[in-house]
């Protein structure tokens, strides 16, 4: 899986707004963040990237704060 994210305020208005990028290989991985992060909003975009390189199409944008 391919996610696009940013973090902290304001929202991104779409997927261009998102400048840092993580593939997510397996499932359970984690995202790690500093603990100045602590609080702030992180906004994802994300889909599915197949082992052949071909794209799925990219889920709803969705949001969580890091705890």
């Amino acid at each position: 899986m391919e996610m696009w994210y940013k973090i902290g305020d304001p929202a991104p208005m779409g997927l261009g707004d998102a400048n840092l990028k993580i593939n997510i290989h397996n499932s359970g991985e984690t995202i790690t963040y500093l603990l100045s992060q602590k609080g702030l909003t992180v906004y994802f975009f994300a889909h599915w990237v197949t082992k052949k390189g071909s794209y799925g199409p990219w889920w709803a944008f969705f949001s969580t704060v890091i705890a």
